[in-house]
């Protein structure tokens, strides 16, 4: 996830080291807006995603997610960016 964001353009508050980070990334994405993303995400796609403002993203990555279900937020996060970033 965290490298699918950096390709992505995000910028990485998570650190690069896989041993001193657990299943949580955190990239800031400007010039997106994070709550006009998560009221977008949930209304449009019904996925759920937090952060801070303005612009930052964490992103929960538990065990028991699936690849199709990052690669679900993924395709959502393209869409919005073309559509209103």
């Amino acid at each position: 996830m965290l490298a699918a964001m950096m390709d992505r353009g995000a910028e990485s508050r998570t650190s690069q080291d896989g041993k001193l980070r657990c299943a949580i990334v955190t990239a800031n994405v400007p010039p997106i807006q994070r709550l006009s993303l998560e009221n977008w995400m949930w209304t449009t796609k019904k996925i759920r995603s937090r952060g801070g403002d303005p612009s930052k993203l964490r992103l929960s990555t538990p065990y028991y997610l699936r690849k199709k279900d990052i690669d679900r937020f993924l395709e959502a996060f393209d869409e919005y960016k073309r559509e209103k970033a």
